[in-house]
């Protein structure tokens, strides 16, 4: 299974659909703060190994609840969390 397609089952668990392109910004998203978001301490070094468990998914857990609302903050912690991953999975 490649790794879009593993995101995309992980995220269809917890209820959210989305497409090959969706996934691959996501994944390419999971990269970025790697090799951004932790050497700047806006995510735990710690967390290295498992982003996309403990921050995408996370975060995508948001997408069914803010689904449908027409407007929205994210006042996260500064890496983007959960706002640039609910705003791909609800472009």
């Amino acid at each position: 299974m490649s790794d879009i397609d593993a995101l995309r089952a992980q995220a269809g668990s917890l209820g959210v659909a989305l497409d090959p392109s969706q996934a691959s910004r996501l994944i390419r998203f999971e990269a970025l703060l790697v090799d951004r978001a932790i050497p700047l301490g806006m995510v735990s070094r710690s967390d290295t190994t498992r982003i996309r468990e403990r921050h995408i998914l996370d975060s995508l857990r948001a997408a069914p609840i803010v689904q449908g609302d027409d407007l929205a903050a994210d006042l996260g912690s500064g890496a983007g969390l959960p706002g640039v991953v609910v705003a791909i999975a609800l472009p």
